[in-house]
């Protein structure tokens, strides 16, 4: 399977990571899993603004190139690459590089994208809600 690294198409089934990455022993990163289907790309513009928020609110720099048209791009040559069609799940990954214990040394970020074929069903459209009275979410910055 391929992804795109840093920019760098590269082979998932290769490591990627260190064990003293910064995502790995800290959790200092986040990501965005976007519903992807033949000829769209679902909320595109709320998961990216979501993500600079949620890389703003955790001292990251946002990677530049991580823009609409950026990803389009991404997602129409992973899906190439990797022979996918239909509904697909693409999850953008973003994460603090190496450096500092337990407090960071740096805002600089590395950045993944994959698609991987989805299974489930894609909702058209909302047919009943249900609410959870035991169950409460707590809104804070990075939520």
């Amino acid at each position: 399977m391929k992804a795109i690294f840093n920019s760098r198409v590269i082979d998932t089934s290769k490591p990627l990571i260190f064990s003293s990455n910064r995502a790995f022993c800290y959790g200092d990163g986040l990501f965005e899993t976007i519903v992807t289907g033949p000829e769209r790309i679902d909320l595109i513009n709320q998961h990216l603004n979501r993500l600079a928020r949620g890389c703003e609110v955790l001292g990251l720099a946002f990677p530049d190139e991580l823009n609409r048209e950026y990803l389009h791009e991404c997602i129409s040559l992973l899906l190439k690459e990797n022979g996918l069609s239909g509904n697909i799940r693409t999850k953008v990954i973003v994460w603090r590089n190496e450096g500092g214990l337990y407090s960071p040394d740096n805002k600089t970020a590395s950045s993944l994208i994959e698609c991987k074929q989805s299974q489930k069903p894609i909702i058209q459209e909302l047919a009943t809600i249900g609410l959870s009275e035991q169950w409460h979410t707590a809104f804070n910055p990075i939520s």
